[in-house]
C-alpha cells in the first residue's frame, strides 16, 4: 500500500477544525523544534463541502498563511502526519475557526517568535504568525472558552494538552 493511500481512506474523518500534527526530519529548523516536541510542525484541516466535498485543506503558517488541498502537501512529504479530531464539545466552533484561520490567509511566518519558542514558550499575537501559533489563536477567537486566559502560543505538542483536540491517529507515514 502506498502511504497515500491511508490518507485517502481516512479523509472522510477529516472536519474542519481538526488539528493536523506533523513529524519530519527534513530541515535543521525541524530538528530544533524535536528537542521539545515529537511533531515539528501543526496546522488546521478544513473542508469546504458546499464546494469541494473530496477534498481537504490544511490552513497553516509556512513563510505566509496560506491554505493547500492536503494530498498534493502530503505527495511531496517524507514524515507522519497525524489527525486530532475536535472533541464534540467544541462542534459548534468549527466553523468560526475556520473562517478566521481563512481571514490570516497571507500573513507573514513569525521567525523571531519560532526561535524564541526554542528557549521559552513566547506571547500570541497576530502581527505575524507561526504553525501552532495559528491552530491556537483560531480556536481561542473562535470563542473555546478553555483558552480565553491563556497567553503563551504552544509548541505543537503542546495543542494537545489544552484540552481542545481528542485522541488521534496516523494519517499518513512515509520515509
Amino acid at each position: 500500500m502506498a502511504a497515500i493511500d491511508k490518507y485517502y481512506e481516512n479523509r472522510h474523518k477529516i472536519n474542519t477544525g481538526d488539528l493536523l500534527l506533523w513529524h519530519s526530519n527534513d530541515s535543521a529548523l525541524g530538528w530544533a523544534i524535536h528537542r521539545y516536541s515529537f511533531f515539528n510542525h501543526a496546522s488546521l484541516a478544513m473542508t469546504f463541502p458546499t464546494y469541494d466535498d473530496g477534498n481537504r485543506y490544511t490552513v497553516e503558517a509556512v513563510n505566509t498563511v496560506r491554505i493547500r488541498r492536503l494530498s498534493e502537501k502530503l505527495k511531496k512529504y517524507h514524515g507522519e502526519l497525524w489527525l486530532f479530531p475536535l472533541i464534540p464539545e467544541f462542534d459548534k466552533y468549527r466553523k468560526s475557526m475556520g473562517c478566521i484561520a481563512l481571514g490570516w490567509e497571507g500573513l507573514p511566518y513569525d521567525y523571531k517568535s519560532l526561535l524564541g519558542n526554542l528557549f521559552g514558550l513566547v506571547d500570541a499575537d497576530l502581527k505575524k504568525l507561526f504553525c501552532s501559533e495559528l491552530v491556537f489563536l483560531a480556536a481561542k477567537r473562535a470563542g473555546i472558552y478553555k483558552l480565553e486566559k491563556i497567553k503563551k502560543a504552544p509548541r505543537p505538542d503542546g495543542l494537545l494538552k489544552l484540552g481542545v483536540w481528542g485522541d488521534g491517529f496516523n494519517l499518513y507515514r512515509r520515509s
